[in-house]
């Protein structure tokens, strides 16, 4: 199979230090020598990337990479590494060689039992036992042995292409979860929320299941970002998502829509039960604060939400301008809660 270009092309002895020199920084800085770390701290070192070494100098430089920071990145990594490295052509080039060994074998097999078929009428010929017994190990066994020494080899050749097709279904699997995962909070992203309601959707027009969007909004986002940073900021979002993840239970479904804001998908619930849903959400972050490193105060989020219920025959875009236009309505009070039918 073609092999892709190497991202770590330094000759071995190169590579050798730099990877010395990654296992001396992860200890300085206090961390598990894991995989994840490893290879950023290899990146950073290797200086490969610019963005990437730029974004990770700012982390340790802030005395803020750690853990649950070091995991986004590395996704993001890892989802550019396979977005590159796709195995489009190793599938193409298996599939043309798969058919030219089913071909090369039916074309043996082929031969060698016409001439089998030719050899078994001699064995008329043949007078005594012995003259028998020489025709046949002769003229007989010799194409059956090509047959079945033709079939092993094509045996192992599907076993050899069972592996691969294996190796490579699990690396297309991986990259669809990624590129439906927000990179940032480890929610389902945009894209993956649009699949979500379009299964929605389709159980409410062929099994009449209701089911209500939450649009839910993070309150003077840009402050905390304008006060405390773009790393708090991200810290605050993924704070967030873990509230809101940890409120949807069963069927229904969240996502980050983008920036600082997130649609929860309820189904099987009525209009008001939504409400009493997203009343409980907003409560519940409400009271809630997050200590942040450095800081003596801890941070308090509130968030406005906009709920609305999808109407038989509409879209997914006209559900979500009617969630839209109610979460603007709580937005005008901010740490609140409007339906569609209260506006």
């Amino acid at each position: 199979m073609a092999k892709n270009k190497l991202r770590y092309q330094g000759t071995v002895s190169q590579t050798k230090k730099i990877a010395q020199e990654t296992l001396k920084e992860i200890d300085k800085l206090g961390l598990a020598p894991n995989p994840i770390h490893f290879t950023l701290i290899f990146e950073l070192l290797s200086d490969i990337d610019p963005e990437l070494t730029k974004q990770l100098k700012e982390l340790i430089e802030a005395k803020q990479y750690q853990d649950d920071l070091a995991m986004p990145i590395y996704q993001d990594l890892i989802k550019s590494a396979l977005a590159i490295n796709l195995p489009t052509a190793e599938v193409h080039q298996l599939i043309h060689q798969a058919i030219g060994d089913t071909q090369s074998w039916n074309r043996t097999s082929g031969e060698q039992q016409a001439q089998l078929s030719q050899n078994l009428a001699g064995i008329a010929a043949c007078e005594t036992k012995e003259a028998v017994t020489d025709y046949v190990n002769s003229h007989i066994i010799p194409p059956i042995k090509h047959i079945c020494q033709a079939t092993v080899q094509l045996q192992n050749k599907l076993d050899e292409w069972s592996v691969l097709i294996d190796k490579l279904r699990e690396d297309l699997k991986n990259a669809h979860k990624l590129a439906k995962t927000d990179s940032l909070t480890g929610i389902p992203n945009r894209h993956s929320l649009d699949e979500m309601i379009a299964e929605h959707i389709e159980l409410a027009k062929t099994k009449a299941e209701t089911f209500c969007m939450l649009v839910i909004d993070l309150d003077h986002f840009k402050n905390v970002n304008d006060k405390y940073g773009h790393l708090v900021g991200d810290t605050t979002l993924r704070y967030i998502a873990k509230l809101l993840d940890a409120e949807t239970k069963g069927h229904d479904r969240i996502a980050r829509y983008g920036g600082e804001e997130f649609i929860i998908l309820l189904n099987k619930i009525t209009y008001d039960n939504a409400l009493r849903f997203a009343e409980n959400i907003r409560n519940s972050i409400a009271r809630k604060s997050l200590h942040i490193r450095g800081h003596k105060d801890p941070l308090h989020m509130t968030v406005s939400i906009g709920v609305a219920m999808y109407q038989i025959g509409e879209t997914q875009d006209q559900l979500f301008q009617r969630a839209d236009k109610a979460l603007y309505a709580a937005k005008a009070k901010r740490n609140t809660v409007r339906g569609e039918h209260q506006l």
